[in-house]
C-alpha cells in the first residue's frame, strides 16, 4: 500500500494487494480492497473510496513520476519538494494546465522540465533555487 499526507488534513491510502481498513477518529471502519483509493478528510473525518489505476501511486517503487490529467500546478509541486526548489507561475492560468507522462525520477531536473515544456509549450528557467514557468 501507498499513504499521502502532502495536503495538509487529507490522507490518501491505495491498497496495492492485501486488505487494510481506514478508521477516522470519529466514525466506522472502512475496508479497502486491492485497487482502490481511500481519501481521508482529517477535517470532517469523511472517508471516500474509489477504483483507481495504482501505477501512478506506486510509481516511485521503480523509480518514475507517472502522472495522469494530473494539473501542472499538482506535477510542480511534487517537483518541487523532490528537487527543492520554489517553483512560481508567470500567469495563474498557467496552472490549470493538464499532464499526462511517466518522468525518470533520479535523473537530472533539466531533462524532467525539457519534457513538461515539450507537451505543454510553456518555458521552465531554473534561476537559482526556483523554477519559472512562462509562456513561450
Amino acid at each position: 500500500f501507498n499513504v499521502n499526507t502532502y495536503v495538509a488534513g487529507v490522507t490518501k491510502v491505495v491498497l496495492v494487494e492485501g486488505a487494510i481498513s481506514v478508521l477516522p477518529n470519529q466514525g466506522d471502519e472502512h475496508k479497502i480492497h486491492p485497487g482502490e483509493l481511500a481519501v481521508l478528510n482529517g477535517a470532517t473525518q469523511d472517508v471516500q473510496i474509489s477504483k483507481v489505476d495504482i501505477s501512478p501511486y506506486i510509481a516511485w517503487n521503480s523509480g518514475r513520476f507517472v502522472f495522469d490529467n494530473c494539473s501542472l500546478e499538482t506535477l510542480m509541486e511534487v517537483i518541487s519538494r523532490w528537487y527543492d526548489k520554489e517553483i512560481m507561475f508567470e500567469d495563474e492560468d498557467i496552472k490549470t494546465i493538464r499532464f499526462t507522462g511517466d518522468l525518470d525520477r533520479y535523473g537530472s531536473i533539466i531533462p524532467i522540465l525539457k519534457a513538461i515544456q515539450r507537451v505543454t509549450h510553456l518555458k521552465m528557467d531554473v534561476e537559482g533555487e526556483a523554477i519559472i514557468i512562462r509562456r513561450e
